[in-house]
């Protein structure tokens, strides 16, 4: 649960086994763990001390075991400087090595889990249309006592700090711009009251100026935000789409015919609430077209256009082609919604290894919302494995990128031995957009991955039907049951979607298992959206598979409905 006033922030902290209570002296736990979120760009500071991560070292936080559960450890963080902490904006705890013991003295290892609304699996953050890691416009109310307010509303608790009454405005239905003379936090903390000076009459769009506010604790500013209907007599955003078949192509769509006024006035935001700007020689306007015009943005930005959630008019970007040429008003055009969910971050997160012990080798997937990994960046010196004891091994010995989002590492033949996943610490790999030298796009935390594959159990036939660039990993295991019987059971993770792109996906995707030819279980199994993963638990008769000298084998069909994030059209 977050606070947004000088409250305590309380959170639980849960682990597989229950804790000992002596190993909790001093609030042992609540020093060992960092939490992260979408904040990237966050500024952070002494009411505010975090950007994209919240050491709970720093600002004081206690632990100590639950009195419901001895699982887990009950986290307290104290306001800073009067602040309560927001646990709304992480979506990732983490722990170091040995933040804990179980009651027979072994320590836990480093790992991640992710942040929830107490009871349920719901994510805290609930990404919206064209937001961005700062704060969203969600509406805008009138106050029926105070004619001269408006109270502007974000989706996000906000840092007491609101900025000044300019920043907030409105345009008249005539076309008239009005701004603010003060503005105020309230009544709700999400909420900033806004006095204009005379009464708000005729108000048909609204606005608020970028870095206007921030969110509380991580102190991400707000970009460009608008909302309302068009204005008749000046040029307004109808509507931005992607250019079909041009990565890094979008048109603006304006509600009448317009020209270039100021190109500088135009910008793209980012999910991570970075921009890039437009410049006048990347502008074009479509044969036959007079509202809508063309930005194609240059080959550096083309790899990660995919992270753009809107294009947005500061106002006057553009002027109207009929009299009285009144220049365009603030208006943004929404583009996509992005994948922040419990347990990412902005950067590349470690969701599954695949050991390959015949091989020394470990594959780790990352889960690629933000884009694909750079290509020079990956420091083997990150990556151990984690042996059933919990303990880890030595450095990998070397690491290079190997496909899209995964790495493969090589480690001593030794080290398989009592191997179960894997873990990698600070700055192993980076995305595309930032490649090494941006911290907002590097796995911070430590991430372990105990979803194991291994390559020599079981292997699959290349994917058929109409099932898109699958990758799957299966681990078989088995025990006698009654009757005669043997259960074997299959689990595994379907990665569904372009090799160099991530994908929202749902539909079905039918699972068959053969044995030498042949066919001993079927399954199919409904993919919801972004839920690429299954679980398959089949019985088979005593025998079999007895005498396999072989593998099992599974192939995958199917009607799967891929949608690219690049340009949002459906691929069958």
């Amino acid at each position: 649960n977050g606070t947004a006033s000088g409250g305590i922030a309380v959170g639980a902290l849960c682990f597989d086994k229950a804790i000992d209570s002596a190993s909790l002296v001093g609030g042992g736990t609540a020093s060992a763990i960092t939490l992260y979120g979408y904040g990237g760009g966050g500024g952070g500071g002494a009411g505010s001390p975090a950007t994209q991560k919240l050491a709970l070292s720093s600002v004081g936080a206690t632990a100590t075991i639950s009195p419901t559960n001895g699982s887990c450890a009950t986290i307290r963080i104290p306001a800073v400087s009067g602040v309560g902490v927001d646990l709304d904006g992480f979506t990732v705890a983490t722990v170091g090595g040995a933040a804990v013991k179980d009651v027979s003295g072994r320590a836990s290892v480093q790992g991640a889990v992710g942040v929830t609304v107490p009871g349920t699996s719901t994510p805290e953050i609930r990404p919206e249309l064209g937001e961005t890691t700062g704060p969203k416009l969600v509406a805008v109310t009138k106050n029926g006592n105070v004619p001269m307010q408006l109270t502007y509303a974000f989706n996000r608790l906000l840092d007491p700090s609101v900025g000044g009454g300019s920043d907030y405005g409105y345009v008249q239905s005539n076309g008239t711009t009005v701004t603010g003379s003060t503005a105020m936090l309230g009544p709700a903390p999400y909420e900033v009251t806004v006095t204009f000076p005379g009464n708000v009459l005729n108000d048909s769009r609204y606005f608020v100026s970028p870095s206007a506010s921030m969110t509380q604790t991580q102190d991400v500013p707000n970009p460009i935000d608008t909302l309302g209907g068009i204005v008749a007599t000046r040029p307004t955003i109808a509507g931005v789409t992607p250019v079909t078949g041009a990565l890094g192509a979008f048109d603006v769509t304006y509600s009448q015919p317009v020209t270039v006024a100021d190109a500088t006035k135009l910008v793209a935001y980012l999910e991570d609430n970075s921009t890039v700007p437009v410049t006048s020689g990347e502008i074009t306007f479509p044969s036959g077209s007079s509202t809508m015009l063309r930005i194609t943005f240059p080959p550096p930005v083309a790899p990660y256009a995919s992270l753009i959630t809107k294009i947005a008019d500061d106002g006057g970007a553009v002027i109207a082609q009929s009299q009285p040429y009144a220049t365009s008003v603030p208006g943004e055009g929404d583009i996509t919604t992005p994948p922040m969910r419990e347990g990412f971050t902005e950067g590349p997160d470690l969701i599954n290894v695949a050991l390959n012990p015949a091989a020394g080798t470990a594959t780790y997937t990352f889960d690629g919302n933000y884009g694909s990994l750079d290509n020079l960046v990956a420091n083997a010196g990150s990556f151990q494995l984690v042996d059933s004891d919990g303990t880890l091994s030595t450095q990998a010995t070397s690491a290079r990128v190997t496909g899209s989002n995964t790495v493969t590492a090589i480690f001593g033949a030794g080290q398989f031995a009592n191997a179960v996943g894997g873990t990698i610490s600070s700055g192993g790999v980076a995305d595309y957009e930032c490649g090494g030298a941006c911290a907002a796009a590097q796995n911070l935390a430590p991430s372990t991955a105990a979803h194991t594959t291994t390559t020599t159990t079981t292997t699959t036939t290349p994917p058929t039907g109409r099932v898109h660039a699958v990758r799957v990993g299966l681990r078989a295991s088995g025990r006698r049951i009654s009757g005669g019987r043997t259960r074997v059971s299959f689990t595994g993770k379907i990665y569904l979607g372009h090799a160099f792109n991530p994908s929202f996906c749902y539909g079905k995707v039918n699972i068959t298992l053969k044995h030498r030819n042949t066919k001993v279980a079927t399954k199919t199994l409904g993919v919801g959206y972004r839920r690429c993963t299954f679980g398959q638990s089949i019985t088979v008769r005593n025998g079999q598979l007895k005498n396999d000298g072989g593998r099992v084998y599974a192939s995958f069909t199917g009607n799967k409905f891929v949608f690219p994030i690049s340009s949002g059209a459906a691929v069958f």
